[in-house]
């Protein structure tokens, strides 16, 4: 026959301190899983910030959908340099396809985009493309087209603006 030693009757001082070891030692592992969760919680919340575009000339001019940048006329042949500009805490993703920078309106033909910008653009930073007035006729007419930049900025996620050159005589 087995025999159980019957438990003590009080309370010593060493079996509150066994059950106050044994305690702190389980809260211990508790507070880490607690820790860990929520460190987990944020990681996965975090907030990765939003991107703003801003597109300037090579004289550092904002420009605005409202901008018509004037190339002149064709005895300026060298191109346009604008530059594309994060000003937000997210990326900035041109999304743009096949390019991130599109020519359009009127006249798309008298305008190339020599150089393309980089597709990503972080917070702080900025990436430019070059634009060139090719318009291969003397006849003094004016030729306009329309830049767009498609991208991510929840406000501005497709950014246009105007460009004009005069075909010299």
């Amino acid at each position: 026959m087995v025999r159980f030693n019957r438990p003590p009757r009080t309370l010593t001082r060493h079996h509150l301190l066994n059950f106050l070891h044994i305690l702190s030692g389980r809260l211990r592992i508790w507070c880490v899983v607690v820790l860990i969760v929520a460190f987990l919680f944020l990681v996965a919340c975090k907030d990765d910030g939003e991107p703003e575009i801003e597109v300037r000339d090579d004289g550092n001019t904002v420009m605005t959908p409202a901008t018509v940048f004037d190339f002149g006329n064709t005895s300026s042949t060298s191109p346009r340099t604008f530059s594309i500009h994060n000003l937000g805490d997210g990326d900035l993703v041109l999304t743009g396809s096949p390019d991130p920078v599109a020519i359009s309106g009127a006249d798309p033909g008298d305008y190339n985009i020599s150089t393309q910008p980089s597709v990503t653009v972080t917070p702080g930073t900025s990436t430019t493309f070059d634009v060139d007035f090719i318009h291969a006729c003397c006849d003094g007419g004016t030729y306009t087209a329309t830049l767009t930049i498609e991208n991510n900025d929840a406000d501005e996620g497709s950014f246009s603006f105007g460009v004009t050159g005069l075909g010299s005589s």
